[in-house]
């Protein structure tokens, strides 16, 4: 589900021009981590998305991180 949400996150942030650099093209991967049936923490997200290639690594993170990832963490979950 938040591997899904991940990607239509990316859709509008590209759609409104948020981050102008952003590309179609996007995957992603989450992991989480469970007690018995519970989620309690994420492990892991990757969001690989398609970007304007004038554009350096660094400020692609820094804006999937700030622009996608972070505004989607649940509350309940470990994410450190």
């Amino acid at each position: 589900q938040l591997a899904h949400r991940s990607t239509k996150r990316q859709e509008q942030v590209r759609k409104t021009g948020q981050l102008g650099w952003l590309r179609p093209d996007v995957k992603s991967q989450v992991s989480v981590r469970y007690e018995g049936l519970r989620p309690v923490a994420l492990d892991t997200i990757v969001l690989s998305t398609q970007h304007d290639e004038a554009v350096s690594q660094e400020t692609v993170r820094e804006g999937v991180i700030e622009e996608i990832i972070k505004p989607l963490l649940p509350a309940d979950l470990d994410t450190t």
